[in-house]
């Protein structure tokens, strides 16, 4: 009798340990959505971005270490869109863009990209554009100098310093551009003990010193 009780004894001081769980993620995304018209556009004369770094601008909400512990953050940008325009004196039509992102003025990562096309006065021009590669995705660990940002306080502050430009001489140019940026946090859950199984086997425990006393 005295061996079959110590056997039972061991299994249920394990299930007093913590559970293994499986890695978990936390999922925010920022949408930026741009389209404006312009009657005449021409680049010689206006110097200001067609979109301004400013518009690339979000504040993103920590990870909360109650939910476990912050394994990595991968982050990952998409942008780009298409403009329409009339060329004026003919030439080249273009767009391009680039520049850091940064985490609460840490940078982590740069990106750019553009199109463009041309040909005589009066051509209609329809040119695509977007990031080279298409996307751009980093995953940062605590070795990161930007990991604090996502730690510390209650939300951080996400930049891309991307002035958009356009170049030529048109008009009737219309700009329209879209983009997301998603921040993943993948982290490990916080361990639960396993409190029913612990309760049953402590039950069957009980059940049997009242059988050894006879009662």
């Amino acid at each position: 009798m005295t061996k079959s009780i110590k056997a039972l004894l061991i299994p249920a001081a394990l299930l007093v340990a913590p559970v293994s769980l499986h890695a978990a993620t936390v999922v925010q995304t920022a949408n930026y959505s741009f389209n404006n018209t312009y009657p005449s556009y021409d680049s010689t004369v206006t110097t200001d971005p067609v979109i301004p770094s400013s518009f690339f601008n979000h504040s993103f909400n920590t990870f909360n270490t109650a939910l476990g512990t912050l394994d990595s953050v991968t982050v990952s940008w998409t942008f780009g869109g298409n403009f329409t325009a009339t060329l004026v004196n003919g030439g080249a039509a273009t767009t391009s863009f680039g520049g850091a992102y940064s985490f609460n003025g840490t940078t982590y990562g740069s990106a750019g990209g553009g199109g463009g096309n041309g040909g005589g006065p009066g051509t209609q021009l329809s040119v695509p554009f977007s990031l080279n590669g298409g996307s751009f995705s980093a995953t940062l660990t605590s070795a990161s100098p930007a990991w604090s940002a996502f730690t510390s306080g209650s939300t951080y502050l996400s930049t891309w310093d991307n002035p958009v430009t356009f170049s030529g001489t048109v008009t009737n140019l219309n700009y329209v551009a879209n983009g997301t940026e998603t921040i993943t946090y993948n982290y490990t859950p916080a361990p639960e003990p396993a409190a029913a199984t612990v309760a049953a086997m402590s039950a069957l425990m009980l059940g049997l010193r009242r059988r050894r006393a006879g009662i």
